[in-house]
């Protein structure tokens, strides 16, 4: 995010101070060269090994619902980024070195979001963070549509920016709550919403700007906001139908995993199969100590005649009186 508000402020300054865009491209490769010499001999330390497979188990459903809202959660972001500045020539009537400029207050405005709203997601859900900050962010992108000058676009932007900020943090936090065995597939597969939106979205908009006209094709931006708050909905419905896979599934009893019990759609069936089937293999397997002696049935607590309960103890144990 911080990142993201250099080069908006470089590019317009360099363009109003006379030397044109192309000498702010220089910056990344001087600061690649920078990073390079701090950080060449820094070492990572050793991870874990970790199932890729993650034993087996499918995401949830709730996770791929979180994952379809990056789509345009992602979209929205780099929509408004790569199109925004043209939108304020063509639209507002503003220079290209000033629409340059101004856009640091949609990217300002998302580093500020990001930085205020590690603090307000310690007091509110991740759910409803994210249902308020898509609605901001609709808001500011339908007075950025909605304006025909600077002042009122530059404040658009700005409430666009806020909003949108929070949408990833918040998306990434639900989807990995939902998969609590796999965090690192399931990190690895947002990558490829993400990924390919950043491509998709706005090449999109760029096609309908060509077909349409760039205030006509800024309509996709707050569509897909709207696509994020119901995506969301859906997971979130979902989630609480089909409650995540606990972190203690994965333990063992008798050879048989808890999966087949706490998961989503065991392949086992029922809890009493899957007892019955760890209770037959324990007692199948041979033993250390010696033969096994029978398990204990009913008729070792309740005896025959039906209203006495004082019948034969299970064997190993004292009968008691003498």
């Amino acid at each position: 995010s911080f990142g993201s508000v250099i080069p908006a402020l470089m590019i317009g300054g360099l363009v109003a101070a006379g030397a044109g865009w192309r000498p702010a491209f220089v910056m990344p490769l001087v600061i690649w060269f920078v990073l390079l010499g701090s950080f060449r001999a820094e070492r990572f330390p050793p991870v874990d090994a970790v199932d890729p497979t993650g034993g087996g188990r499918r995401l949830p459903r709730s996770y791929w619902l979180y994952w379809a809202a990056f789509i345009p959660a992602v979209g929205s972001e780099w929509s408004v980024g790569a199109w925004g500045a043209d939108y304020l020539v063509d639209v507002a009537g503003t220079s290209k070195g000033s629409a340059a400029l101004l856009m640091t207050s949609f990217f300002g405005a998302m580093l500020a979001g990001r930085l205020l709203g590690g603090r307000v997601a310690g007091v509110v859900k991740p759910f409803w963070l994210l249902l308020g900050s898509t609605l901001v962010g609709l808001g500011g992108i339908l007075l950025f549509w909605a304006s025909e000058s600077a002042p009122p676009a530059v404040t658009g932007l700005f409430f666009t920016g806020l909003g949108i900020s929070m949408q990833f943090p918040m998306l990434l936090s639900l989807a990995l709550d939902t998969a609590a065995e796999r965090p690192d597939q399931a990190a690895a597969r947002v990558s490829i919403a993400a990924g390919g939106s950043v491509i998709v979205a706005p090449l999109t908009l760029g096609v309908l700007a060509d077909q349409l006209g760039i205030r006509a094709a800024f309509g996709l931006v707050p569509a897909l906001l709207v696509f994020v708050a119901v995506l969301a909905a859906v997971g979130k419905r979902t989630s609480a139908v089909s409650p995540p896979v606990s972190r203690r599934s994965r333990e063992t009893f008798g050879g048989s995993t808890r999966n087949e019990v706490e998961g989503e759609g065991g392949s086992e069936g029922s809890p009493d199969r899957w007892l019955r089937d760890a209770c037959s293999r324990a007692s199948a397997a041979p033993s250390a100590l010696g033969p096994r002696a029978p398990p204990p049935t009913i008729r070792h607590f309740v005896s025959d005649g039906g209203g006495d309960h004082g019948g034969s103890p299970p064997s190993g144990r004292a009968s008691g009186g003498g």
